[in-house]
């Protein structure tokens, strides 16, 4: 069930950077980030394709990259957002820098790999919740007759 959860995981990462797609900036900080968003769904699903019971070093070299992507990606669209929203590029960039402290932290001697993976990994689940509501209240305040 849980490797069926990565695939997915994957799949849903790229939807949601198609999805961006529109709100970044046109040039190389949209091709980076949409490029570094492959890359993070690329390997999640593969993650759950070979599952660290069956392979736990496979497993390893498929996630790795997903770790380093994702939160790279979210720091580019932080920088690709900062003068259309501030606020909300200054939270991406919060998000992108607790993962990427998350995931150095996996490296250090007797860190706890459960904790550091988690600090690693969840920043970006959170910030994709929070994306697709921004998102969704940005469209809708966009394409609405009336403005505030």
């Amino acid at each position: 069930m849980i490797n069926s959860a990565f695939v997915l995981t994957g799949v849903l990462i790229l939807v949601g950077a198609v999805c961006l797609r529109g709100f970044l900036p046109p040039g190389i900080l949209r091709r980076v980030a949409l490029a570094l968003f492959g890359v993070a769904a690329v390997s999640a699903a593969l993650t759950g394709l070979v599952p660290i019971d069956v392979d736990a070093h496979l497993h390893q070299v498929v996630a790795t990259p997903t770790f380093v992507a994702r939160n790279a990606a979210m720091l580019v669209v932080a920088v690709g957002l900062y003068e259309r929203w501030r606020a909300f590029a200054l939270w991406t960039g919060l998000c992108g820098l607790v993962g990427v402290l998350g995931t150095a932290a996996i490296l250090l001697p007797g860190a706890p790999f459960g904790i550091t993976e988690r600090c690693a990994l969840y920043p970006f689940i959170v910030w994709v919740v929070t994306a697709g509501f921004s998102a969704l209240r940005a469209r809708a305040w966009e394409t609405s007759p009336e403005t505030p």
